[in-house]
């Protein structure tokens, strides 16, 4: 069965990506001097409540690029296919540290690394999309063909109740 890869802005609940076996790699949050991986070492409603109270605002990085070769590594045991779906290249690095993990690992593991050019949930329901279909004995290039086919016809929405959190981390501008 193809294993199914995403990273953490997928926000998908640890429930439905356990019950799908989609394996979900950590952003790495930064509150100044210290480090949490997203979802493991931080749950987000702790994010949230120290965005919301605290004096630092946090900042993200990518997972490594050999984060994501150990889960390929790890995965190779159960499969000999997994595809890896990542947030836009737009909005992050993590698509290329996937595919220079794909690099790095080297195994005989057939590995595809998509840039889905969505961001969050988006993301998120794509990778369910994908593990429903190899839940149910799709190929990988059948998932691809699905994946590849619904990239374009996937859009989001995000109301904020407020823009200075977005404003703050950098990813809009102040342009009235």
């Amino acid at each position: 069965m193809v294993r199914i890869v995403t990273d953490s802005t997928s926000d998908l609940p640890p429930e439905v990506a356990r019950d799908l076996g989609i394996t979900v790699v950590p952003v790495i949050l930064h509150f100044g001097t210290q480090s949490y991986r997203d979802g493991v070492d931080m749950a987000p409603e702790k994010l949230y409540e120290r965005m919301v109270s605290g004096p630092v605002h946090p900042t993200t990085s990518s997972p490594a690029p050999g984060e994501f070769a150990e889960v390929y590594r790890r995965l190779s045991r159960e499969t000999d296919e997994i595809l890896c779906l990542t947030i836009s290249s737009k909005l992050s690095g993590i698509h290329q540290a996937a595919t220079t993990g794909k690099q790095a690992f080297g195994g005989k593991t057939r590995i595809e690394v998509v840039d889905t050019q969505l961001p969050t949930m988006c993301l998120g329901l794509l990778a369910t999309l994908a593990a429903r279909e190899a839940r149910d004995g799709k190929s990988l290039d059948d998932l691809l063909t699905t994946v590849r086919g619904a990239i374009p016809r996937s859009y989001g929405m995000a109301l904020l109740d407020s823009a200075r959190y977005v404003l703050k981390g950098g990813r809009l501008g102040k342009s009235g």
